[in-house]
């Protein structure tokens, strides 16, 4: 009995959330293996681009996509080529929680919302990407791995178990479909890299650099015996959505196209984000202090005096002299009441204004990282 219930569940919800291959470009397909996991795979144009791969998450130490049954599908409304789907997702004990997925024609997204009403302790994620054998990857390597600058790869991904992958990271099937991997709508929660898990698999993860979690202090650049220190899926808190009581993931995104240039122009990233704040870009793109430019900054100075206020000053000089348009203050800025000479008990924000009206002054904008 419970095999034909999960048959005529997926039944109805592969025609109710995704449309049949050749009408729909990118198709997302959730399922449950024999032994109750979650899971799913991705078809592109016919072809299947990520075969079947694991869902879930770890969450206060529970493992909510294995022993799990997908209880309910819920089709939205397809809107300009977008085709939104919820599943809802139950566990033994009968706790629920959902995973939203969309589709568009060049690639697909999903994301978790668990249900919470206070803080929720994350061990890790069990989202991954697998690919068939023999698909080529670029990306540069995750922080630490290679030291505190990144290494860029060029792999097949048959060779990175082990590996940390910054998003986004580039892939090419054996078939000749492009795909990228990413993560989108990021808010109150930890930035993702990828893990190579295993031969031609990559899992959505979290690293810190060893360094920071011993010292406790998380900003600027460790100690150099830590930079090749990194330490993965440290437990870390996260809060409910204010006013929903959800802990809303960010969106893992696997864009497709048939060459590079689709690659580089898709838009799924913008489709599933949240629109700019209007009180900050009143008009978008187009809000009137959002000014490009060329821009310096001092990561390559060698000294201890790198991060100071006067040697920024000094970077203001060259660039108003030179006719660059902006300093960039790098990490590690927010300690200048620790380091600054002659701090005299002001904060780093009253230090960073004295740096911006000196810039101002000199018809250079200061960004800060």
């Amino acid at each position: 009995m419970k095999m034909l219930n999960f048959n005529y569940l997926i039944l109805w919800s592969l025609c109710a959330c995704s449309s049949a291959l050749h009408a729909q470009d990118a198709t997302i397909r959730l399922e449950t293996t024999p032994t109750d996991d979650l899971s799913f795979c991705v078809f592109y144009k016919g072809k299947e681009v990520i075969r079947k791969s694991p869902l879930g998450m770890t969450i206060d130490n529970r493992a909510i996509g294995k022993e799990v049954r997908i209880k309910s599908v819920t089709p939205g409304e397809q809107t300009n080529g977008e085709r939104l789907c919820t599943y809802t997702i139950e566990r033994p004990e009968g706790d629920i929680y959902y995973i939203d997925t969309r589709e568009y024609a060049d690639g697909i997204a999903l994301r978790y919302r668990i249900p919470a009403s206070t803080n929720i302790c994350i061990y890790g994620e069990a989202t991954s990407f697998t690919f068939p054998s023999r698909t080529k990857t670029w990306y540069a390597s995750g922080p630490f791995q290679y030291g505190w600058l990144q290494e860029y790869q060029d792999r097949f991904t048959d060779d990175i178990e082990g590996e940390i992958l910054a998003p986004p990271a580039t892939f090419l099937t054996p078939d000749g479909v492009y795909a990228a991997i990413t993560e989108a709508n990021l808010f109150n929660y930890h930035g993702a890299v990828l893990l190579g898990t295993e031969p031609n698999q990559v899992r959505f993860g979290y690293v810190e650099n060893k360094g920071h979690l011993e010292t406790g202090v998380i900003t600027g650049l460790p100690p150099s015996k830590y930079w090749h220190e990194a330490v993965r899926n440290v437990p870390w808190i996260v809060s409910p959505k204010e006013g929903v009581n959800e802990v809303i993931t960010p969106w893992r995104v696997l864009m497709l196209a048939e060459n590079l240039n689709g690659l580089v122009n898709n838009k799924i990233l913008a489709k599933v984000s949240d629109k700019p704040d209007k009180n900050l870009f009143p008009d978008g793109s187009e809000t009137d202090w959002i000014k490009p430019g060329r821009a310096t900054f001092t990561w390559l100075v060698e000294g201890k005096d790198r991060l100071s206020i006067a040697n920024h000053k000094k970077y203001v000089d060259g660039c108003a002299e030179l006719g660059i348009e902006a300093v960039v203050v790098d990490d590690g800025w927010e300690l200048w009441q620790q380091t600054e000479k002659n701090a005299n008990g002001r904060t780093k924000w009253e230090m960073l204004k004295e740096l911006v009206d000196y810039a101002g002054e000199r018809n250079v904008n200061i960004w800060v990282w």
